[in-house]
């Protein structure tokens, strides 16, 4: 955007697709025929230019926004050089209290630098996409919100425990689901002020094992005017069900009812699954993700997707460790690459890659994206048009009966109704 564009103050509106808010900040909205490459597994690729291991620590590679932002930095370019359209901030399993316990004495104001060094994380990514050379409106940078659980340390992030009120109330988050979420709407209040304050595009809502916690961040957006956000679950079951339990179909219905869904959400899907279950898990959210299923919603728009897998992989929080397969093969990026095309006509429009996914996979999927796009418009228009995906309350004619004034007999008609009813 050019310099007067910033200058912007009045009410909201789209140019482009991207949505325009009173402040003049860019904020991006998915239409059904854009799609964008998301980057891929920062922590995997951090110690490219980072010596030191992360897996086994406490703040994962966020560590390294404090003692190497060059590293940081780098590490953002090498996605933004391959291509990604969205970059995301190195916040997975930052807060400031995690930071304040991890780093704070090495710091010179242990009270006020976590917060700081949150609103600076957007600042790396940034700078990392304009050493790259990236200038224009992309790539958007997305502010990582990572559970709670991904901060306990313990692998918690894909069970969900922390989740159930039997097992919250031992970790004293709550004993009941009101408890918790107001615990988790606490928890993570402070970081999505500080990437909001940080400048970030859009805040990517990851990993999330269950609604319940991703219902305590949607009350969390609704402080900060003009904020938008993904929600990315971690799933089981072969994608079936959520990390905590509930059927991916309940998990995002549990989503549309919160009444600022339509107007925080931009995407829904999941993340840091195995890339061979994204088929499953997008069929699943097709199943209630129609005008059919919400017929109390005026003008229902089917919901974009967002699908980031990792390369095939399962996290073992005991050893702090990945296993199965080996963790870098074509046979992996093949899982993800083969059936990108699929992902779209299932109505994914933001594809990246998560953990041990690297910049030279990234390049690839933005190349896939590009090839598959026209197809996938194709298939879309052609499903969109078929009679028992039209919804009858967009047709022209509807929108005219529900505007035509009533006549005379039918005024009085409803009167007399209502007096008899009063009686």
């Amino acid at each position: 955007m050019d310099q007067q564009t910033n200058n912007i103050s009045s009410n909201d509106f789209e140019i482009s697709g991207l949505k325009l808010s009173f402040d003049g900040k860019e904020m991006p909205t998915v239409n059904s025929n854009e799609f964008y490459c998301l980057d891929g597994g920062f922590a995997s690729h951090l110690p490219t230019h980072y010596k030191q291991t992360v897996e086994n620590d406490p703040l994962w590679s966020c560590r390294a926004l404090h003692t190497n932002p060059e590293a940081v930095i780098e590490t953002h370019k090498d996605f933004a050089v391959a291509g990604a359209d969205i970059i995301t901030t190195n916040t997975y399993q930052a807060t400031a209290e995690h930071l304040r316990k991890h780093v704070g004495r090495d710091m010179i104001d242990p009270i006020i630098e976590p917060h700081e060094l949150l609103e600076e994380s957007v600042k790396f990514a940034r700078k990392g996409a304009q050493y790259a050379g990236k200038m224009g409106a992309k790539p958007f940078i997305a502010g990582a919100v990572g559970p709670y659980g991904a901060c306990l340390c313990d692998g918690s992030e894909y069970t969900g425990n922390y989740l159930q009120a039997g097992t919250s109330a031992d970790l004293k988050i709550g004993k009941d689901d009101n408890e918790i979420r107001d615990f988790l709407r606490n928890w993570h209040r402070d970081r999505i002020k500080r990437l909001h304050l940080g400048g970030v595009d859009i805040h990517a809502v990851e990993t999330i094992p269950g609604s319940l916690e991703a219902l305590a961040i949607l009350d969390v957006l609704e402080e900060f005017p003009g904020s938008k956000a993904w929600i990315s679950f971690q799933c089981k079951d072969g994608g079936k069900f959520t990390a905590g339990g509930e059927s991916i179909e309940d998990a995002f219905c549990a989503l549309v009812r919160h009444r600022s869904f339509r107007f925080k959400i931009i995407a829904v899907g999941a993340n840091c699954v195995n890339p061979l279950d994204v088929c499953d898990i997008l069929k699943c959210f097709n199943r209630v993700n129609n005008w059919n299923s919400w017929p109390n919603i005026l003008n229902y728009n089917k919901i974009p997707y967002i699908v980031y897998p990792n390369a095939g992989r399962s996290w073992d929080g005991n050893s702090k460790s990945w296993i199965s397969e080996e963790s870098k093969s074509t046979y992996h990026a093949n899982e993800i690459l083969d059936n990108i095309g699929t992902w779209m006509k299932l109505g994914a429009n933001i594809i990246g890659g998560c953990c041990q996914i690297g910049p030279e996979i990234t390049k690839l999927i933005k190349r896939k994206i590009t090839m598959e796009m026209f197809g996938a418009i194709q298939y879309r228009q052609v499903e969109d048009e078929k009679p028992e995906n039209i919804n009858p309350e967009n047709e022209w004619s509807s929108v005219l009966k529900r505007l035509e004034k009533p006549s005379e007999s039918s005024r009085k008609k409803r009167k007399e109704v209502e007096e008899n009813t009063e009686r």
